[in-house]
């Protein structure tokens, strides 16, 4: 966890995340699933969210209790 959280914290990580966000929300993307299939839309938008959320949070610096 800590390997994965030093990954993270790099600015190079992050601005990886950002990318990976223009894609997984952009429009064609979205549009590829029919209409008569917007429940797997749901949930691939909230999976993906989900993924993007847990990644913010590892990125996030620590605050030193003094």
């Amino acid at each position: 966890m800590d390997r994965l959280k030093k990954l993270a914290e790099q600015t190079a990580f992050q601005i990886w995340l950002f990318f990976l966000c223009l894609i997984l929300f952009n429009w064609p993307l979205l549009t590829v699933i029919p209409l008569d299939r917007q429940g797997c839309l749901f949930l691939y938008i909230f999976a993906a969210w989900a993924l993007v959320i847990l990644l913010l949070f590892l990125s996030g610096e620590e605050e030193d209790d003094v």
